[in-house]
């Protein structure tokens, strides 16, 4: 139902700017009396007991090779984007070393063109020092072998699928109840922030929204 309402709010978007160029008239206009359907997000949000199982992967899953080191890493890249307030996968693999900057890590979020900076804290700053790049902040996407020309998609969305896969298999070893994906962290720690008593207004600009207060409830799942 969502997913139909973007590509509806969409095509809104460009019949009222049609209207607006004077390209076609109010007559055109399909949407006077149709309201477009949303429902609730459903939440992907992981509790405190499945997060520390992240945290204690390599414990937890001992040994390495082919099978184990990606899971390794996939946790620990989960954990990283929890410790930078739920980045989404996108932003992280396109962070550059220069975005780290005293301390903090400044990017401008893809989606939104938000900028927006967060603190690197011990727990986070370890992980980054494990999976440096050469000239990204990160190896996410640096050595991947070439691609096919004809593949489409972008090199972040392999990324991300591939995290996906691995964060299923994660969830199976660990006994990890949840439906894990990479941006869970984002539910995470929205809903962890807002049971700690902060405030709407700055869970939304730590998410990097644009509009303040319309998207919070969407990532937070209050107790009542």
């Amino acid at each position: 139902v969502n997913s139909m309402a973007v590509h509806l709010r969409n095509l809104r978007a460009l019949i009222n700017r049609a209207i607006d160029d004077e390209t076609t008239g109010q007559q055109n206009y399909p949407f006077r009396r149709y309201k477009i359907r949303r429902e609730e997000t459903k939440h992907r949000d992981i509790s405190v007991e499945s997060l520390r199982k992240f945290v204690q992967v390599r414990t937890l899953i001992q040994g390495k090779g082919r099978f184990i080191d990606p899971l390794h890493k996939t946790a620990e890249i989960f954990m990283l984007s929890f410790y930078l307030l739920g980045i989404n996968p996108v932003d992280l693999s396109k962070l550059k070393k220069t975005d780290l900057v005293n301390g903090r890590i400044i990017y401008r979020r893809a989606k939104t063109g938000k900028l927006v900076s967060v603190k690197v804290e011990p727990e986070a700053m370890e992980i980054i020092n494990r999976y440096q790049g050469e000239d990204l902040l990160l190896n996410l996407l640096e050595n991947k072998p070439t691609r096919k020309a004809e593949r489409k998609t972008e090199i972040h969305t392999d990324f991300k699928r591939n995290a996906n896969k691995n964060l299923q298999k994660l969830a199976k070893t660990l006994e990890i109840p949840e439906k894990i994906v990479m941006t869970s962290t984002r539910y995470t720690w929205a809903t962890m922030a807002a049971g700690i008593g902060i405030t709407d207004s700055i869970i939304d600009r730590a998410l990097g929204h644009k509009s303040p207060f319309k998207l919070v409830p969407v990532y937070t799942r209050y107790e009542i």
